[in-house]
């Protein structure tokens, strides 16, 4: 397991998961290069999957990228991230040019899914089919 508190370890992306109510945090050490930090601005946006016509929801994510010696930090406290709606999230990394604020381009993307807090929510938080990540079907075999 990582020690999400010790910034020497964070991922270079946002995990796949995580729950609502915790910290969460990753860097980018690989841009500083092409996207010199005095020079650039880096903004992690997200959208929740939605549900019904459109592909995206009202739930959107923006935070901005802290600079921190070579690299851009992204973090959320527990108290930010246990406002955030329990669902799945299609998430990009847009590079800004401090100058220029017309001038943007996206740098990464990908998707994560946001958990229930245990600890205040009263949603079940068992996937369809699973207990303690086990399968509830009999082995085959």
């Amino acid at each position: 397991m990582t020690n999400i508190f010790d910034p020497s370890r964070w991922p270079m992306c946002p995990p796949e998961t995580f729950v609502s109510g915790d910290y969460s945090a990753f860097k980018r050490d690989d841009l500083n290069v092409s996207f010199p930090l005095s020079s650039y601005a880096i903004k992690f946006c997200t959208s929740q999957f939605g549900s019904g016509t459109g592909t995206t929801s009202s739930s959107q994510i923006s935070l901005d990228a802290v600079e921190s010696r070579s690299e851009y930090q992204i973090t959320a406290r527990a108290t930010t991230t246990s406002s955030w709606a329990v669902g799945k999230y299609q998430w990009a990394l847009f590079v800004n040019d401090s100058a220029d604020a017309q001038k943007r381009q996206i740098v990464d993307n990908g998707v994560f899914e946001i958990k229930p807090n245990w600890v205040s929510s009263t949603v079940d938080p068992r996937s369809s089919g699973t207990d303690r990540g086990h399968s509830l079907q009999p082995n085959s075999g």
